[in-house]
């Protein structure tokens, strides 16, 4: 495996450590691969780059990638979130405008006005719709996590 700090790892032979490594930043093969991909296929000259460069540039957006995810699920036990299959069953159940206007503001990190354009919505229509998701997916996962509770009269029928 070439390290990042020598000058005979070129990116092509450095490229295997640096998937590696997003894909325990990110907790999967997938998730690691389409950042990859996304990153590669930029027009901004990734051949020139050097390995550091490109790590830098490969982590801090995996950090954004891993930050959407977290803050878009809070309050919610973290091992809970880290499961990317259950995260993503909870969006599905979400209508569709909520699910598109919740992942394009709140993982995406684009405005309302942003999401308006293709949402087909105005602004503060969309704002609606993520906090009646944020809602929805707190609502969920508060129902998930907890023990069900007995009915009430329970003990004093008993």
């Amino acid at each position: 495996m070439p390290k990042v700090g020598t000058q005979s790892a070129t990116l092509i032979e450095f490229l295997p450590t640096a998937r590696a490594i997003v894909v325990m930043l990110l907790g999967g093969r997938d998730e690691a691969d389409a950042l990859l991909s996304a990153i590669l296929v930029t027009p901004t000259g990734v051949q020139s780059e050097s390995p550091q460069s490109f790590l830098s540039r490969l982590i801090d957006q995996a950090r954004a990638v891993s930050q959407a995810g977290c803050n878009s699920v809070s309050g919610v036990d973290r091992a809970f979130v880290d499961s990317s299959e259950h995260a993503v069953a909870l969006l599905r159940q979400l209508p569709f405008e909520r699910r598109l206007a919740f992942i394009l503001v709140e993982l995406a990190g684009f405005t309302a006005l942003e999401a308006a354009r293709y949402c087909r919505a105005m602004p503060r229509e969309i704002q609606a719709l993520v906090d009646a998701a944020r809602a929805e997916l707190v609502c969920t996962t508060s129902c998930d996590a907890s023990p069900a509770l007995p009915p009430p009269g329970y003990d004093e029928a008993m």
